[in-house]
């Protein structure tokens, strides 16, 4: 009985001893991590009145609607309309595209003159039926930065901020991107085609960062 007590005694200590030595064999450690955070920045431009001609701001200052000129004559102009746009966001803004779309009378957007400058160049200068549609563009308007749109709708020899350079239509002698002069546009009369005719017209600046 004492020899069987023994036995039982040594294997317990031969169990003890294993479980010893499986702690012995632990090893130090470390570690290393690298971390990385982004965060994104805002495209935002809008219209700014201080330096703009006189309109009704709408769309959170994103659009300008100027007075309507009603009961014309076969000659009149708009006069140089100015639209100043401000980057109020913390990205450059990249102009992308212009869009034109009109609306009314097709008699009238096939007679009447469009006239565009931006930043001293002249866009457009031609019929509006010509003008419709969206175009590439480029340009950047820093954070903080404005850029400068004028337009003029008239018929007959007005003056515009786009002087004698035509792009399109029967008058065309220039291309986009000649450097804007103010001067007299000898574009064509209206016709009686056009009598009690109505046309708005709207431009669209697409901005991408």
């Amino acid at each position: 009985m004492n020899l069987r007590m023994i036995g039982m005694l040594a294997a317990i200590g031969v169990a003890a001893i294993a479980l010893v030595g499986a702690g012995a064999h632990a090893a130090f450690t470390t570690q290393t991590s690298t971390v990385q955070s982004v965060s994104t920045g805002t495209l935002s431009v809008v219209i700014d009145p201080s330096s703009s001609s006189p309109g009704v701001l709408s769309n959170n200052n994103q659009t300008i609607t100027f007075a309507a000129l009603t009961n014309q004559g076969s000659s009149f102009t708009t006069g140089d309309e100015v639209t100043t746009m401000l980057n109020n966001g913390t990205l450059p803004a990249n102009e992308i595209t212009v869009t034109t779309a009109a609306s009314g009378s097709s008699a009238l957007a096939n007679d009447l003159y469009f006239c565009e400058v931006s930043s001293g160049t002249v866009i457009y200068n031609g019929p509006v039926s010509l003008a419709l549609g969206t175009l590439p563009i480029a340009g950047t308007i820093s954070v903080g930065g404005t850029d400068n749109d004028t337009i003029n709708l008239y018929a007959g020899s007005e003056t515009t901020a786009c002087g004698d350079v035509f792009t399109a239509g029967p008058l065309q002698n220039g291309s986009p991107g000649a450097t804007a002069t103010t001067g007299t546009s000898p574009a064509p009369s209206l016709t009686n085609a056009d009598e009690g005719a109505t046309l708005s017209l709207s431009l669209t600046v697409g901005y991408s960062a």
